[in-house]
Parts: structure tokens; sequence; C-alpha cells
């Protein structure tokens, strides 16, 4: 799969994640919203599902894996831009396999770097970084 068709389904994996935390959204009419506006190749079309399937399935797991890497810092403290990234980053480490951990970790810090803040950028990549070693990803 493209690295560019990667990228562009995090982004909206994203959009999506931010909106249906923030405005409650429901999840297909969000994503069709998001893809009836952004050019998206099939590839692209097929990562945004894995992710976003996996964070619908497992978004229980996912908060309570941040929520257990946060130190002195509330879940609900985040910001909505941050608990998404984070959201989405450890949705894909549940979901595709096939995507070497340090990719989701550095795209997650690119995200974070492009739509919130360096601090937040090294922030997200220790939380995760955090993740990583609970879930019992081998590390190389």
């Amino acid at each position: 799969m493209g690295i560019k068709s990667r990228r562009k389904a995090r982004q909206l994996a994203l959009e999506v994640a931010y909106r249906l935390d923030l405005l409650s959204e429901e999840v297909n009419s969000t994503c069709q919203d998001v893809l009836s506006r952004e050019e998206c190749d099939n590839m692209c079309r097929e990562f945004l599902t894995v992710i976003i399937t996996s964070l619908e399935q497992h978004i229980d797991k996912i908060d309570e894996l941040i929520k257990d890497s946060l130190v002195n810092w509330d879940f609900d403290r985040l910001s909505y831009i941050e608990r998404a990234i984070m959201r989405i980053a450890v949705a894909e480490l549940l979901g595709a396999a096939d995507v070497p951990y340090k990719v989701t970790l550095s795209e997650a810090v690119e995200l974070a770097k492009t739509y919130s803040t360096p601090s937040a950028a090294a922030f997200i990549n220790g939380i995760l970084d955090n993740i990583v070693e609970k879930l019992g990803i081998k590390k190389e």
C-alpha cells in the first residue's frame, strides 16, 4: 500500500475520530461526509476502513491503554485533537499488524506536529511508546 495513501487515510481517520469525540456523530455518516470532500484512492479507503473499524471495535481498550499510560495527567484534560491522534494510532497498532509500530508512532507524531504543537508531539510519542510496551509489541 502506498505511503501517500496511508498518510491520507490517517489524516481522514483523524478527522473522523475528532468529530466522533467532539460532536458524537455517527461513524458511517461521518466517514461518508469526509470521503465526499476528500480525494482518497482505493488504498486510502481500505486503510481508513481498517483504522476506523479497529477504533470502533476496540474503543474501550484503546481508551484504557491511553489512561493507563498517562502519568500525572487526566484523560479528560487531553485536547480533542491529542485524544483523536492517540486513538487512531492505537487503533492502527491493534488493527494493522502489517504496519511497523515505528511507522505508526512516527505518523502520529507528524499528525501532532501538523495539527497540534511540538510539545504535544513529544507527549503523544511518549504515551504511544508506553502503549507499545503494554501491548507487548516487540521492539527491534
